[in-house]
């Protein structure tokens, strides 16, 4: 896979992204993501996976808010094209949330 120059990243990404701050150890810094989903099927079942695109290095475990839910990295996809995937899940807490 051929990597993307910086240009070429911030250009995709401004075209297509919409701003996210995320928050790493208490620190809030903005990114620029393309929000995505894919979707599996399995016999009678549906599954869809949310992630979104950025540039690589946002760390694991960084959380972040869409309409005042908290959801949380939990894995990456980085192919070394300069951008990478971030998939997330809702965060819970379980003491407070159940």
């Amino acid at each position: 896979m051929r990597a993307f120059s910086k240009t070429q990243a911030k250009t995709l990404l401004n075209a297509f992204g919409e701003k996210l701050t995320i928050v790493q150890n208490g620190v809030e810094t903005e990114y620029t993501v393309i929000f995505e989903h894919s979707e599996f099927f399995f016999e009678d079942t549906q599954i869809v996976e949310t992630y979104f695109t950025s540039y690589e290095g946002i760390p694991l475990d960084s959380t972040f808010k869409i309409k005042g839910i908290e959801y949380q990295v939990n894995r990456i996809e980085d192919d070394l094209s300069g951008i990478s995937d971030y998939y997330y899940i809702q965060k819970i807490d379980l003491d407070k949330d159940i």
